[in-house]
């Protein structure tokens, strides 16, 4: 006969950095870049864009990284959510 393997629920928070360990606010930060990164990621694909575009149309400088697509996609979401949350929220591009 098997033994049944026993399992532990354990509450989770709604923020994988919090459930990783991280201090809230540093988690809430960290979660926030993400979901940022994500949203600039899927306005790109969706309007079928170039980095170089979304900078245009966002008002910011593309970060001249090197490395793989991703590396330097990542800078450019990181750059790009950076200088979004530091502009004036009536500011437009």
């Amino acid at each position: 006969m098997k033994k049944k393997k026993q399992t532990r629920q354990v509450k989770r928070a709604n923020n994988v950095f919090l459930d990783l360990g991280f201090p809230p606010h540093e988690a809430a930060v960290m979660l926030l870049r993400c979901e940022l990164a994500e949203a600039l990621r899927k306005w790109m694909d969706r309007e079928a864009i170039s980095q170089v575009e979304a900078a245009k149309r966002l008002g910011v400088v593309q970060p001249a990284s090197p490395g793989s697509r991703a590396t330097r996609l990542k800078s450019f979401l990181w750059t790009t959510s950076l200088a979004c949350a530091q502009r004036p929220v009536s500011q437009s591009p």
